[in-house]
C-alpha cells in the first residue's frame, strides 16, 4: 500500500511539473483535455429530459440512507387500519393518486433514483378517494455496474417483479386503490451519469400521468413529464450540455448524444462485463462538435476466442459505431485488489487491448487507488473490441545449450527458463529458431512466481556454423564434418533407410546437392541412350 500511495504522489508531481512545462493551451497527446470546473458542475446539477424538453431538478436531501426516506412499511409495522401496508410514507408529499413520479435522493448512500405509484388514501383529480390502483413497467437502462435495487415495494408482492441485467433493470409492479408501489436504485450514481427511462402503462391500467418531484429545501415540487409513454432521461449537467440517451438493443445498449461540445466530454456508462473482478466503468469521448451513437455488445460479445498477447482477458466489451473526426476518446476500468497479491503490488499488472485489424496493447494508467479498487485510464482510437488482459509476465531468463561443437547429424539439447514476474498465470508460446527461421515451439504457462523449464532437441545434418535463437538471446553453434565421411552418423555397411516424413528435416545442403547431381547424371545418361 506504501508503494502504491508513493506512486501516486509520483504521478500527481509529476502531472504538475508538466502542467508548468507546457506552454499555455498545450496538452499532452495521450491525455484528453480535462474540464474540472465542467465536471464538478455537471456532478452538482441535474436534469430530465423527455421529447426535447429539458428542466433541472434537485434532489431530496436527508441524513438517511433512500431507504429510510421512501420508508416501506408492510402490513405488520403499520399497524392501523388508518395506514394501509405494503407502501411508502417518506414519499407521501410528492404522491400521485393515479400517477407515477420519479424523483433523486442524496443521502448517506450517496445518490439514488426512484418512483412512486400512486398514493396513500389519495384522491384523483375528479376526487376519487384513493384513486384507483394501477399496473406500470419501466426500465432504467445506462446504469453503472454497482447499482442496484436498494428499495423494493414491494417485494413481498406477487404481482410486482424487480430484475438487474449488464447496464440496466426492470421494475414491474401491480397496486391497489389507495396504496403504493416504487423502488428506488442506489450505488455508482455520485459520478457523471445518464439513465434512461423507458416507461410502460398500456391502456387502462389506472396511470394518467408522469412526473418528476424536485426539492427545494423546504418542500416537494412536482413536475408533469410531456408524454406517458416516451423515454426520460435523468443525467448529470445542465440543459446546455449534451443530451444522452440509452435504448436497448437486441445483445446489448446503445448510447445516443446530441449537441456534444468540446468543452464538456461526454461521459457514457457501459456494461460491466463479465468479470466479477474488473469493471468497465466510462467511456469519455471529446467531440468537437456535434452528434453520435456508440452501441456497446452483451456481456459476452467482445470476449476474444484465443487469449490476447498470450494471456486470457480478464473481462472484454464490444463497442461499435464511428468516432467522430478530431476527437479523443479514454476508457476508466477499475480491477478489484481481491485479484491481486499485495505482497507482490505491481501497478502495471494489467493493460488494456483494442482490437485494430489485431489485438495491440494502449498505454494504460493507473489514475487512483481505493480502499478496494485500482483505477486505470486509457486512450482508445476507435470503438473497437477491448479487453483488459495480464501483462505479458513470462519472461526468458535463461537459455543454456548442451553443446556448441557437434559433428554433423548429432543433436543439441536447448533448455529455456521462464519466469513469471506478474500478479496472474500466465501462458506464453516461445519458438526456437535458426537463421531466423522457425524451426520448432514450446508452450510454457506458469504460475505467479513461479519459474518453468523447457526444452527443444536440434538436430543439425550439415557441416557449418547455425545461430540458434531464442526470442533476444543467440548462440553459434558450429558443426563439423564427421571424420570418416559418412554423413548423419551411418556406418559403410549400413543399408538405406525409410525415416518418412520425419526424417526431411535432418537432410542437410549436402546431401541435397549430391542427390540433385545424380539426378542430373541420370538424365543425361538417359537421353545419350536415346540419341
Amino acid at each position: 500500500m506504501k508503494a502504491g500511495r508513493t506512486l501516486l504522489a509520483m504521478l500527481l508531481v509529476a502531472s504538475l511539473v508538466a502542467a508548468v512545462a507546457q506552454p499555455p493551451g498545450a496538452r499532452s497527446a495521450e491525455e484528453p483535455r480535462q474540464t474540472a470546473v465542467a465536471d464538478h458542475h455537471e456532478t452538482t446539477s441535474y436534469v430530465v429530459e423527455q421529447n426535447g424538453v429539458c428542466r433541472p431538478i434537485e434532489p431530496f436531501g436527508s441524513g438517511g440512507t433512500v431507504a429510510s426516506f421512501y420508508d416501506y412499511r408492510s402490513n405488520v409495522t403499520t399497524g392501523l387500519d388508518s395506514q394501509p401496508g405494503r407502501s411508502s410514507y417518506g414519499t407521501e408529499s410528492f404522491q400521485s393518486a393515479n400517477g407515477s413520479v420519479l424523483f433523486l435522493h442524496e443521502g448517506s448512500d450517496g445518490l439514488s433514483l426512484g418512483v412512486v405509484h400512486g398514493q396513500i388514501n389519495g384522491s384523483d383529480d375528479d376526487g376519487q378517494t384513493n384513486g384507483s390502483g394501477g399496473r406500470a413497467t419501466m426500465e432504467f437502462v445506462g446504469l453503472p455496474a454497482d447499482a442496484e435495487w436498494a428499495v423494493r415495494d414491494d417485494a413481498a408482492g406477487r404481482a410486482d417483479n424487480f430484475t438487474r441485467g449488464p447496464g440496466w433493470a426492470r421494475g414491474a409492479w401491480s397496486w391497489r386503490a389507495g396504496r403504493t408501489d416504487g423502488g428506488a436504485i442506489n450505488g455508482g450514481l455520485d459520478g457523471r451519469f445518464a439513465v434512461t427511462i423507458d416507461p410502460a402503462f398500456g391502456v387502462d391500467r389506472g396511470v394518467e400521468s408522469l412526473a418528476v418531484a424536485s426539492s427545494d429545501g423546504f418542500s416537494a415540487n412536482r413536475t408533469s413529464l410531456p408524454s406517458l409513454d416516451a423515454p426520460i432521461t435523468i443525467r448529470t449537467g445542465t440543459c446546455d450540455g449534451a443530451s444522452v440517451s440509452y435504448d436497448r438493443t437486441g445483445d446489448g445498449i446503445e448510447a445516443s448524444v446530441t449537441g456534444a461540445r468540446a468543452d464538456h466530454p461526454v461521459a457514457l456508462t457501459p456494461p460491466a462485463g463479465p468479470s466479477d473482478n474488473v469493471t468497465f466503468e466510462r467511456v469519455s469521448v471529446e467531440v468537437a462538435n456535434g452528434s453520435f451513437a456508440l452501441g456497446f455488445g452483451g456481456a459476452d460479445s467482445g470476449v476474444p476466442p484465443q487469449g490476447v498477447d498470450g494471456a486470457d482477458p480478464l473481462t472484454a466489451l464490444s463497442m461499435s459505431g464511428d468516432l467522430p473526426d478530431g476527437s479523443n476518446a479514454s476508457v476508466t476500468f477499475s480491477v478489484s485488489k481481491a485479484a491481486f497479491d499485495p505482497s507482490a503490488r505491481d501497478d502495471t499488472a494489467v493493460v488494456l487491448y483494442e482490437r485494430a485489424g489485431e489485438w495491440r496493447p494502449v498505454a494504460t494508467e493507473l489514475i487512483e487507488e481505493t480502499s478496494d479498487v485500482y483505477r486505470f485510464r486509457a486512450n482508445v482510437s476507435a470503438f473497437a473490441d477491448l479487453a483488459v488482459a495480464p501483462r505479458q509476465s513470462l519472461e526468458i531468463v535463461g537459455v543454456n545449450l548442451s553443446e556448441t561443437r557437434i559433428s554433423e547429424g548429432e543433436t543439441v539439447d536447448v533448455r529455456v527458463t521462464v519466469a513469471n514476474d506478474g500478479q496472474f498465470d500466465g501462458e506464453r508460446t516461445i519458438p526456437l529458431r535458426v537463421f531466423g527461421e522457425r524451426v520448432d515451439a514450446r508452450v510454457v504457462s506458469a504460475a505467479p512466481g513461479e519459474n518453468r523449464a523447457i526444452e527443444y532437441e536440434q538436430q543439425f545434418a550439415a557441416p557449418g556454423n547455425y545461430t540458434v535463437e531464442v526470442q533476444d538471446e543467440r548462440a553459434t553453434v558450429t558443426v563439423e564434418a564427421r571424420p570418416d565421411g559418412e554423413p548423419n552418423g551411418t556406418d559403410p555397411g549400413d543399408g538405406p533407410e525409410d525415416n518418412g516424413d520425419d526424417a526431411l528435416p535432418g537432410f542437410g545442403p549436402a546431401i541435397a546437392v549430391a542427390a540433385l547431381s545424380v539426378l542430373a547424371a541420370v538424365s543425361i545418361a538417359r537421353r545419350r541412350i536415346r540419341g
